[in-house]
């Protein structure tokens, strides 16, 4: 649905991730929706475990929105590295298969405090979840997000 650069804000010297929105010459109507529910969604939620979003903006009819960056790598990356470490079995060593379990553990709470305010991710998978090198987590990416009380719904099944 659109791109995903490494940015510095100039109002707030910091990094941010910004999401941009696919071209407004391709994007649909659909895309647009689905771009404002997440920004809505994620931006409806304080937690620590879930990523932060700063703000949402257009400028020359791109729409982007700002959001916390987060440095390490996808759940899905840490458990291909755990994996290729313990020849095939992320579960045989005592160590990795604690880190997977604090790291899941902080996933639940993130998607339970999702849940308690309304919000379902429905697009949960390892490549929508950050770990960063300390073993902190972020789930990012609420583009298919329902949110409880909406009319609306994005269709499953959409390219993110």
């Amino acid at each position: 649905m659109g791109l995903v650069y490494l940015a510095r804000q100039q109002s707030l010297p910091r990094t941010v991730a910004l999401k941009v929105l696919r071209s407004a010459d391709t994007a649909t109507s659909h895309d647009v929706d689905r771009f404002r529910r997440e920004a809505e969604a994620a931006s409806a939620l304080a937690h620590s475990g879930i990523a932060k979003v700063f703000e949402v903006r257009e400028w020359r009819g791109d729409r982007f929105i700002v959001m916390e960056h987060v440095e390490g790598a996808t759940l899905a990356e840490v458990i291909q590295q755990a994996a290729a470490e313990s020849n095939g079995s992320v579960l045989r060593r005592a160590g990795q298969r604690d880190r997977l379990l604090r790291i899941m553990i902080q996933v639940c709470d993130a998607v339970a405090h999702a849940h308690a305010h309304g919000v379902i991710h429905r697009d949960l998978k390892p490549q929508n979840i950050m770990v960063t090198n300390d073993d902190d987590v972020k789930v990012l990416d609420f583009g298919l997000a329902k949110l409880e009380g909406a009319n609306h719904l994005t269709q499953t099944g959409d390219v993110v």
